[in-house]
């Protein structure tokens, strides 16, 4: 049986961990791209993607994993990272040289939402209450951080 009661320190260490880094990263960004910094928008994103990619197969190495990719998963993964470079990172870091950080991580917290909303239509279904809790939470607190 599981102890609610008892709080898991290792994964309130995770989830803090991923609110730094992901918190101060729409204020890096902005700070990065802003007029006279030297970083144009894409080139800013194309860097942390190929900084994140040089660790991620560091790591890979290190833990002597399969690192050789076969034609299809290199397609998928191109694709993929060309959407994520281009439509997610990207797009954030050219609204950031119009829009404060702020508003860009709010504007990213709607993402949760808007993806609730798609499965709740696609399954054709309500989301329990503790989902709508959850997202709404996590979108507030951005805002209260905004």
């Amino acid at each position: 049986m599981i102890d609610r009661k008892r709080l898991d320190r290792t994964g309130l260490a995770h989830l803090s961990v991923v609110y730094l880094v992901w918190g101060s990263t729409y204020l890096a960004i902005r700070i990065a791209v802003r007029e006279g910094s030297g970083l144009p928008p894409f080139t800013m994103a194309f860097v942390r993607v190929t900084a994140a990619s040089a660790i991620l197969l560091i790591w890979a190495k290190i833990r002597r994993e399969r690192i050789r990719l076969s034609l299809a998963e290199m397609g998928l993964l191109a694709g993929t990272g060309v959407l994520l470079w281009v439509g997610g990172n990207g797009l954030v870091n050219w609204s950031e040289t119009r829009v404060s950080s702020g508003l860009a991580a709010l504007l990213v917290a709607a993402m949760p939402v808007w993806a609730e909303c798609m499965v709740c239509v696609v399954d054709r279904r309500f989301p329990g209450w503790w989902m709508v809790g959850s997202v709404l939470l996590g979108f507030l607190g951005v805002g209260v951080l905004s």
